[in-house]
């Protein structure tokens, strides 16, 4: 038995059971944090099955912030690498991009408008 492949699977069924949940708590970061493309189409098929039409379709629109953090994530990886930064810093610097970007969007999306 090839162990990687359970591990794969086992996080995956993890990573869409959360994004699932989530949907159901606060749509906007669900759909941001299902922006793995290997996750998404899954994720949408299960919430659309689950909560209906309308969820999955702000779900799809919500997903395309978390692609954007994605590509801002590997960006800052791979300027990381070329600047020789070890392992656990790229690793590191991965989360805590994403994860700024996260939380930067969700304040963005919740005050659209400051100025009001």
């Amino acid at each position: 038995m090839n162990w990687m492949m359970v591990i794969r699977f086992g996080l995956g069924g993890l990573v869409v059971t959360v994004v699932s949940l989530l949907a159901r708590l606060a749509p906007a970061v669900s759909g941001i944090l299902a922006g793995f493309p290997a996750i998404f189409f899954t994720s949408l098929v299960i919430i659309g099955i689950s909560h209906g039409k309308s969820a999955a379709v702000h779900f799809s629109s919500t997903a395309v912030w978390g692609m954007l953090g994605s590509l801002l994530s590997v960006l800052s990886v791979w300027a990381g690498l070329k600047a020789g930064l070890g392992w656990p810093w790229l690793i590191f610097l991965g989360i805590l991009t994403y994860g700024g970007f996260v939380w930067f969007i969700t304040r963005v999306k919740a005050h659209p408008n400051p100025q009001e």
